[in-house]
């Protein structure tokens, strides 16, 4: 009898938690949905560098180092103001980069980076690299950039 009292205690105990769970879960979640739509899409730099080391860091270096092998891509420091295809001393752009001639902006840099291949069509950086599709994503890469494109002991 004691073992079927004591049995019926722990199904009440995990049910309590179970559904105190649940309220949890509703509550977070009416919260998140009550937020202003800038909140929940704030640009974070520390997401941005997590993002920039598994997607970006196998082509481009931030800062460009005496002594330092140049990867694929240029170097992305002072990038936001430059003209694309224009990284001093780096040589292996596409053409249709630099034809494009856009000056990086945040705003350029996400529509590129979406998707390369439609801004320059004979990009090498399609080669392996189908884009950021995701736009929180690009927004935390962005965000990453802007403070260490500026900081010259970046990476």
């Amino acid at each position: 009898m004691q073992d079927t009292q004591a049995t019926a205690m722990q199904r009440q105990t995990i049910m309590r938690t179970g559904m105190q769970a649940a309220r949890l879960g509703m509550l977070l979640t009416a919260a998140v949905l009550a937020m202003p739509a800038q909140a929940q899409d704030a640009q974070d730099p520390i997401v941005g560098q997590k993002l920039f080391r598994q997607r970006c860091a196998s082509c481009h270096w931030i800062v460009d180092k005496p002594g330092r092998l140049t990867k694929s891509g240029p170097p992305l420091a002072g990038l936001f103001g430059r003209v694309a295809g224009t990284y001093p001393g780096f040589s292996e752009y596409s053409s249709g980069l630099v034809e494009w001639g856009k000056t990086w902006t945040p705003a350029a840099l996400d529509t590129y980076i979406a998707d390369p291949k439609t801004i320059a069509a004979n990009t090498s950086m399609r080669i392996g690299y189908a884009g950021v599709r995701n736009s929180q994503d690009r927004a935390h890469i962005i965000a990453y950039l802007k403070l260490a494109a500026s900081d010259p002991k970046a990476d």
